[in-house]
């Protein structure tokens, strides 16, 4: 009698094991790059951490008009620095000084809603500069602008942004200058949803 030869698959074959192989690599680079991409944009939060790094550039240049903060819907450009300083981070005394009286939403929310449309943001935002107190290296001085993302306010997401700046101070013919923190706060309101 004749030996049958049977043929199971083919599932242990050279071509099953390459095509394999190949599944599996791809499969892995492609789960590879999902992961890098998530934890990139994990890095970001969201377009209002965007949006703080981008205003947060933007208030060390300078703005146009030096006085922007007394009428923002006219303004072109916001910004805190000397209009001809070619020194990035150091701001102009006057306007940090004048800018939370115009700019303060309780008082003046029209200013304020100004501003926010002048910055191009949707969020509230909330600048804070502290820097030594001048004639006084002692204690710090707090230069507030904007509305405070207060619990009572009921915040949704908050993102900040800090940078390094540099006030100058010019007492007769010598200048002299103080560091500090620019810090700006944007954050989103639940019930502006």
């Amino acid at each position: 009698m004749a030996s049958v030869k049977t043929f199971r698959g083919q599932y242990f074959s050279m071509d099953a094991i390459v095509a394999s192989v190949i599944f599996v690599l791809a499969l892995s680079l492609l789960m590879s790059h999902f992961f890098a991409l998530r934890a990139q944009n994990d890095s970001h939060s969201s377009y209002l951490m965007d949006d703080a790094y981008r205003i947060s550039t933007m208030l060390l240049g300078p703005g146009d008009p030096s006085d922007w903060y007394k009428e923002p819907g006219l303004a072109k450009t916001a910004g805190f620095g000397p209009i001809n300083s070619s020194r990035i981070g150091v701001l102009n005394l006057s306007a940090v000084q004048d800018a939370p009286v115009f700019l303060d939403a309780a008082l003046e929310p029209t200013r304020y809603d100004m501003a926010r449309a002048l910055f191009v943001t949707p969020g509230e935002f909330y600048i804070v500069i502290n820097t030594s107190v001048l004639n006084s290296p002692d204690s710090d001085k707090l230069f507030r602008i904007g509305r405070e993302p207060l619990p009572s306010l009921n915040p949704k997401e908050i993102v900040q942004v800090r940078r390094g700046v540099m006030i100058p101070e010019t007492i007769g013919s010598d200048t002299t200058y103080h560091y500090g923190t620019l810090t700006l706060t944007l954050w989103m309101n639940k019930s502006r949803i």
